[in-house]
């Protein structure tokens, strides 16, 4: 098989859907579009619609409360917790968040981490010796399920500046 076909069929599976919203966001929030591709294809492989069984919403898979508290500190008008299912505010929401974990822990992985098991939980672990040498970047993640996402959302991110140059 070529590689112009290899890529194409990868394409397929990793496509670049509601580019325009996460462009917007990725330059306002300064963040690697790719991340965001990246954390959408991991969360709800780019459905509007999903809701996970703990209540995260949309795209980004964004917690109501997350999305409240984001809302606020970027002085989104008229959000709405129905907005989440739309992908420009889930995207802005998602991507926002994004940023502020990773000005609030200065790695990207700890931010993952975070994205995905809670601030809080991840700053519990940076507390532990086993899991920072530093008490600001995670060297261990003891949550197995936090463990396989951050390794999906880096293998993703891979992929989609592999294919797009992102």
């Amino acid at each position: 098989m070529s590689l112009f076909l290899f890529a194409a069929g990868t394409r397929f599976f990793y496509p670049l859907k509601y580019s325009d919203e996460i462009t917007a966001a990725s330059q306002k929030h300064n963040v690697e579009a790719a991340v965001i591709y990246s954390i959408i294809k991991a969360e709800s492989n780019f459905r509007t619609d999903a809701v996970s069984p703990a209540g995260a919403i949309g795209l980004m898979q964004v917690m109501p409360s997350t999305a409240l508290f984001i809302a606020e500190k970027i002085e989104l008008d008229g959000f709405t917790f129905g907005k989440l299912f739309e992908p420009e505010t889930n995207i802005e929401i998602g991507t926002a968040y994004y940023r502020y974990l990773l000005n609030k822990f200065g790695d990207g992985e700890t931010a993952l981490a975070a994205y995905n098991a809670g601030e809080g939980a991840v700053g519990g672990w940076l507390k532990s010796p086993d899991n920072s040498d530093d008490g600001r970047i995670i060297k261990n993640i003891p949550y197995p399920e936090t463990k396989e996402y951050v390794k999906r959302v880096e293998g993703n991110m891979k992929i989609y500046k592999y294919l797009y140059h992102l």
